[in-house]
């Protein structure tokens, strides 16, 4: 399930980079011309400059992270430690004999 999470974010990070919106503004507000919503898009194109940018930063950090949390996990589930005997050794295994009773 990580794994999904952070592929969305990489992509919510791709969509809002800032570097995107120099194409992406441009479109967004020619297929919403005379609607409300352009309207509001336009007044406000710098808010949204801003608030795209704190959205990239904040989902290439979530990206990040849940990747390696991911990595992380995969690798602590198969951690097992030798059992030691009783005089601090590693036991041995015991061999099982065929045909003994």
């Amino acid at each position: 399930m990580s794994n999904v999470r952070a592929y969305l974010a990489a992509a919510a990070a791709f969509v809002t980079c800032p570097c995107h919106l120099v194409v992406l503004m441009p479109l967004l507000l020619a297929l919403t011309a005379g609607t409300a919503v352009g309207a509001f898009l336009a007044q406000y194109q710098a808010w949204l400059y801003a608030l795209s940018a704190g959205l990239f930063i904040l989902s290439l950090a979530l990206a990040v992270v849940w990747w390696s949390a991911e990595d992380t996990e995969s690798t602590e589930c198969c951690a097992v430690e030798p059992e030691l005997g009783q005089t601090g050794e590693r036991a041995t295994p015991v061999s099982v004999q065929e045909g003994g009773a």
